[in-house]
């Protein structure tokens, strides 16, 4: 049994590079579809794909990677809380007191 021949460099650049324009697309066709089906379920999902990027890939970049992240989040967790309370006030002050327990039961773990 042979092994296959090693690819070049390139043609790994160029794979991956359309693996992560495709995911991104994908991404965003989710995203838009789920805003077409209601707009405070695309707003919520795109703060919680925020806070998972956020969390997994910017905080290890350094002060700008997390400035990043907390801009990031602040903007979709905003755009999320603006779009409910133009669609359904009381779904938004839901979103508050979740938002408000997950912030309590982080600093509560974290020992802040």
């Amino acid at each position: 049994m042979s092994t296959p021949p090693e690819s070049s460099s390139t043609d790994r650049l160029v794979r991956e590079a359309v693996g992560l324009l495709l995911a991104a697309i994908g991404a965003l066709l989710v995203l838009f579809s789920l805003g077409r089906i209601h707009p405070v379920l695309g707003s919520t999902v795109s703060t919680t794909a925020a806070l998972a990027l956020s969390y997994f890939v910017l905080r290890t970049r350094g002060r700008r990677g997390r400035f990043a992240a907390w801009v990031l989040t602040g903007v979709t967790s905003l755009s999320g809380i603006v779009t409910a309370f133009l669609y359904l006030p009381p779904l938004a002050w839901v979103e508050i007191g979740a938002a408000a327990v997950a912030v309590g039961a982080w600093l509560a773990s974290e020992g802040a």
